[in-house]
């Protein structure tokens, strides 16, 4: 796996996880479930840059470092 990715990478990323986290929440928010889209949204945007970066550090560092 490559440790660099380009840019268009990184935005179709993104774009993919805002359109799952905006179809998982707006499907929460029409059957009135508690976090709705706003907040699978911003989940969502803060799940894909953090696990990439996690996934880079422990492919850094080694297996035994995570």
């Amino acid at each position: 796996m490559p440790l660099t990715l380009t840019w268009h990478e990184i935005a179709l990323r993104l774009a993919l996880s805002v359109v799952a986290g905006g179809l998982i929440g707006w499907d929460r928010g029409e059957h009135g479930r508690p976090a709705g889209l706003r907040t699978t949204l911003l989940v969502c945007l803060a799940a894909g840059p953090s696990s990439r970066g996690l996934l880079w550090y422990c492919l850094r560092r080694g297996a035994g470092a995570c």
